[in-house]
């Protein structure tokens, strides 16, 4: 896997960049989020000012 390779050379070893992925991956539960995110909690507001021609301003 080419995901293991890079992070073996981030931390120096192959198979300790294994175990963690391992660790990681071993029960992996799937966690659904529903709403709006937070980091998009002004972005419907930022898209209507863009499209609002700013008038008086040099």
């Amino acid at each position: 896997m080419e995901i293991v390779r890079i992070l073996g050379k981030i931390l120096g070893d192959v198979p300790t960049a294994t175990a963690i992925l391992d660790r990681f991956l071993y029960y992996p539960e799937i966690v659904t989020i529903t709403g709006k995110g937070y980091r998009l909690k002004d972005h419907a507001m930022t898209s209507r000012e863009a499209k609002t021609p700013i008038s008086g301003r040099l």
